[in-house]
Formats: C-alpha cells, structure tokens, sequence
C-alpha cells in the first residue's frame, strides 16, 4: 500500500525525453503515485502551445523547441541532461537532473513543482520486521512505511524525540540493511525515525525498494 498525501488530481507530465532515458520502473512508480508520464512525440504534441500538461520534463538538446515563454508562462519545467547541467536563462526550468533519470531524483522536483506541501521523498506502507539496538537495549519494531530518508516504526515505546539508535531489517533480494537513525515524532506507540549518514549502497537498496512496490500498485485514480 502507498502512503497517500498527494492532491486529488493526476498530474500530467509532458516526456520529451527518450523513453529510455528513464531508470528501470521510474515511470510506472511515477503512475503508482498519481502522476502519469505522457511522451509528447508520440502524441503529436511537441511544440503545441495549447496543450498545458502539468509539467514539461524535456531534453537539454530540446528546450528550444518547447513553446515559448510568451505562449505558455506557466508551466514549470524540469531538463535532463546528458552530463553536467548549465545554467538556464528560462525562468519556467524549476530543476536539473542528469540520466538515467532515477525516481528518487527526479519525484522532490516534481514535488516542488506542484504540490502544496511537498515530500523529500516516495514513501510505501510497509510490514516489514526491523531490529533495533538503543541504550544496550535491542527490541524487535514493524515498519509501517519506508522511504529512503526514514521510517515510521510501530511498538517503539521506548524511543523518544532526540533518541539515536542503530536499526536493521531485510529488504527482498539484498543483504540486510543497517543504519544509524534519529527518532524525530512520537505518535502513541509509533515513533518517526530519520536516518543519519546514510551509506549509498544503503539508500539504493531502499530506493530501489520503493520504486518497485510503487510500480507494482495501480495507477491512482
């Protein structure tokens, strides 16, 4: 199941990008979260100045190419790069991100872009079984959700705001992954952890949790 604090409305993401250019299941997560990946090209609409998708995602080699500023103000712009992004003069470009074009890049600047209250990053519900080490205490605590850059755990009464701690659990198909947290909320026996330094080998094997349980769900309504 997915944690769902996202507007009602589908967003429509304008893709002038190739296909793929996007890392495996990036757009099928992007589906699973209510946002649906439209390939401009496809639907002969490149430089059509009437259509106002909710965000135009386009190459560095394309920009040009998109409808002026004076046709459509509006409509923020995301561009993908092959190498080192430059500096863009077009207002309308609201972030820059390199391929292959990962979910968890590439969802906080469409979440800038338009959302209320934006997220950092994707979460899932999750029924996962972690172990946790606090004070030369180990006691066992279920995940209700994950992200890359957190958790929520059930049955953590002895953690508090402020409390740093060790946590492990197994994630499908990788080793079991360890990392040092912060506990930040308290909610009745629930407890919101940050995780802290966080190794990269660490977050991709969250990350790539993540974006095949969103790809997997049905695209939102």
């Amino acid at each position: 199941m997915l944690d769902h604090e996202l507007t009602a409305d589908r967003g429509i993401i304008a893709s002038y990008v190739d296909p793929q250019a996007f890392s495996r299941l990036t757009r099928a997560a992007l589906r699973g979260l209510g946002y649906e990946v439209v390939q401009a090209a496809f639907v002969g609409r490149f430089d059509d100045a009437e259509w106002k998708p909710s965000l135009r995602l386009v190459s560095e080699a394309h920009l040009d190419r998109l409808p002026s500023r004076e046709d459509d103000p509006d409509t923020p712009i995301i561009v993908v790069a092959g190498r080192e992004p430059r500096p863009k003069n077009d207002p309308r470009v609201v972030g820059q991100l390199l391929r292959p074009i990962r979910l968890s890049l590439l969802y906080p600047m469409i979440q800038e872009a338009l959302e209320p209250t934006p997220r950092g990053a994707p979460r899932v519900m999750t029924e996962i079984v972690a172990r946790i080490a606090h004070a030369g205490e180990r006691f066992v605590a279920q995940l209700d959700t994950l992200s890359i850059h957190g958790c929520h755990v059930r049955d953590a009464e002895r953690v508090s705001p402020g409390t740093k701690l060790n946590i492990e659990f197994a994630l499908p198909g990788t080793e079991p992954v360890l990392a040092r947290a912060a506990c930040v909320t308290r909610n009745g026996e629930g407890a919101g952890l940050i995780f802290d330094s966080t190794p990269d080998s660490v977050r991709d094997s969250i990350d790539a949790f993540v974006t095949q349980r969103l790809a997997a769900m049905p695209a939102l309504a």
